[in-house]
């Protein structure tokens, strides 16, 4: 442990949470004598972070300047746990570039090919894009398609839609594809077709129809 290390992780700014942790956790790890070479899965357990989100967070401390990350290998050819490289002094909170706002998952991919797949690739992605409904939503010509395709009328999708749009205001959902999350309402235990209620009026009327027309047999027979 390096007591200059960790006060100069410390000092970083603009970092995201979990990014400064990892730098942290390496700044713990970083000899004055040796250097700082901790195992992938030392650092998994240490930061409590999945491969592929430890890779994503490494990968941006190097973009930004405060590690550079060298490759090392055995005298046999094979690899074993990287160096970082911890740049005391090159990166501060005054010459800190600002982080980026998002972080790029194909650049992950492109950098270790082999640590993240497409899906979850595509998992990122998704979760990044994920947004919220408005309070004025309405019902879309997309989503009207939708609920025809379920052999749902205009009228009650339209009625269905607030019930979805209430529900997802409330219980705070954020989708990156809401079309889906209204196809997978359509199909859900939340779906119950709304009747129109009868008014009393109209009760009575349907009565006295039915009355008349039960004269009107009685009169023709």
């Amino acid at each position: 442990m390096s007591h200059q290390a960790t006060n100069w992780a410390f000092r970083q700014r603009n970092l995201k949470p979990a990014t400064k942790i990892v730098l942290l956790n390496l700044a713990d790890r970083h000899n004055p004598d040796f250097g700082c070479f901790p195992s992938l899965n030392r650092l998994m357990d240490d930061c409590e972070m999945s491969k592929p989100t430890l890779i994503k967070h490494l990968h941006e401390l190097q973009l930004l300047g405060l590690i550079k990350i060298v490759e090392r290998f055995k005298n046999d050819g094979s690899k074993t746990s990287n160096l970082y490289e911890l740049n005391f002094g090159e990166g501060s909170k005054e010459t800190l570039p600002p982080p980026s706002k998002e972080v790029l998952p194909p650049l992950v991919k492109k950098l270790y090919p082999k640590e993240v797949s497409n899906n979850q690739v595509s998992y990122l992605k998704k979760k990044i894009n994920k947004k919220r409904i408005c309070e004025n939503a309405v019902l879309s010509d997309r989503q009207r398609e939708i609920a025809l395709l379920k052999n749902v009328s205009e009228t009650e999708a339209k009625l269905q839609f607030e019930k979805f749009k209430d529900y997802s205001l409330a219980n705070g959902k954020a989708y990156a594809d809401w079309d889906a999350a209204w196809r997978n309402w359509l199909s859900s235990e939340f779906f119950k077709p709304i009747a129109p209620k009868l008014t009393s009026t109209s009760s009575t009327k349907i009565a006295d129809d039915f009355l008349e027309n039960l004269k009107s047999k009685k009169i023709r027979a």
